[in-house]
């Protein structure tokens, strides 16, 4: 026999199971973990522990991150000397503003996860809140950020910083992670933006973040509106996939060159065929095993093949990329291209 209570409805009591009681108390305790869990993706038992020292759910999801921000401040001091090669760049585009970020971690496992996703939007994001009142000198103005000036930025209204972000995910996720660098661009008036990440996702909405291994931004002005917006982003694949290290237009003689009679200086260039599904050029390097043309470096290669202006265009190598720029009336102003992890070996 059920040990029973007095259930009071009105005027009238009424005997009730104890058991039946104590199955509703459970099924609540298990939705609120269960909401708890989904919230925060903290694991089962620590989610428990936050109910069990809290019945409400607003003030167990508080003590939950308060512990789970010291937990990751312990682990990131931990594993503060681990390398960090893998990781995701991320684009942010806002009409009149751009940000650049890599954020680092140590495996491929952990750049796919959503919540280290969330960490590099949170990132992009707060360097564009940082950019966003930056008076425009000229034609644009380029904030660069090493690591130690990212991650001092707000992340919170609670004070919070990117850095305690960084610890947050460490803590959950178990791996050294560093927000490594960022660039911001903030052009005047007459100069867009256009942005371009490999492997290429779905195209992000204007402020969302968009995450790749490779990426590149370029500040532009000139030409028709739709036509170099398109060519811009062409020019952004070629920046990721050949890396110049500089726009590389030196003087007038470079314009006359390549508007000279051989390149037909007049017409827009027609760029793209469709291969087996892809967008692809004709003569256009083969893919590597990431699925992209890249330019290799070889020893002694002359001045010239580093900066953008005299490159092959990427996409059809038949024209230098200063005569596809002569051609569309295009000027580049400035870019930035981020290969997540490069340079780490060197630096170790």
């Amino acid at each position: 026999m059920f040990r029973t209570g007095l259930l009071v409805t009105g005027a009238r009591c009424k005997p009730v199971s104890l058991s039946l009681i104590y199955s509703y108390a459970t099924s609540s305790h298990k939705t609120l973990l269960a909401k708890l869990r989904k919230k925060t993706g903290f694991p089962f038992i620590n989610c428990k522990k936050a109910l069990e020292k809290h019945d409400d759910f607003d003030a167990a999801l508080a003590w939950l991150k308060k512990e789970a921000q010291k937990e990751g401040w312990s682990k990131a001091t931990k594993l503060q000397g681990r390398t960090t090669r893998q990781g995701l760049v991320g684009i942010v585009l806002e009409k009149n503003l751009g940000v650049i970020v890599e954020v680092n971690c140590e495996t491929d496992f952990v750049a796919r996860n959503d919540k280290f996703r969330g960490l590099v939007a949170s990132a992009a994001k707060s360097a564009l809140k940082h950019c966003r009142w930056t008076p425009v000198n000229g034609p644009l103005v380029r904030v660069d950020m090493a690591a130690d000036e990212i991650g001092a930025l707000g992340w919170s209204e609670g004070g919070k910083t990117l850095r305690d972000a960084v610890a947050l995910q460490i803590g959950a996720l178990g791996e050294n992670m560093s927000v490594r660098r960022a660039v911001c661009l903030r052009p005047s008036a007459d100069v867009r933006l256009a942005a371009y990440l490999h492997p290429p996702g779905d195209r992000a909405a204007s402020g969302e973040c968009a995450t790749g291994k490779f990426g590149a931004v370029v500040a532009y002005r000139g030409g028709d509106e739709d036509d170099a917006g398109r060519l811009a982003e062409q020019l952004c694949q070629h920046i990721v996939g050949m890396n110049p290290t500089s726009v590389g237009r030196d003087n007038e003689q470079d314009t006359a060159a390549a508007a000279s009679p051989s390149t037909n200086g007049t017409q827009p260039v027609k760029v793209e065929k469709e291969v087996e599904g892809k967008v692809q050029a004709e003569g256009e390097p083969e893919e590597d095993e990431d699925g992209f043309a890249r330019a290799q470096p070889f020893v002694g290669e002359d001045e010239e093949e580093t900066r953008l202006w005299h490159q092959e265009f990427l996409i059809d190598p038949q024209l230098t990329v200063g005569e596809v720029l002569v051609q569309n009336n295009l000027e580049i102003v400035d870019f930035v291209r981020f290969e997540c992890g490069e340079s780490l070996e060197k630096e170790d």
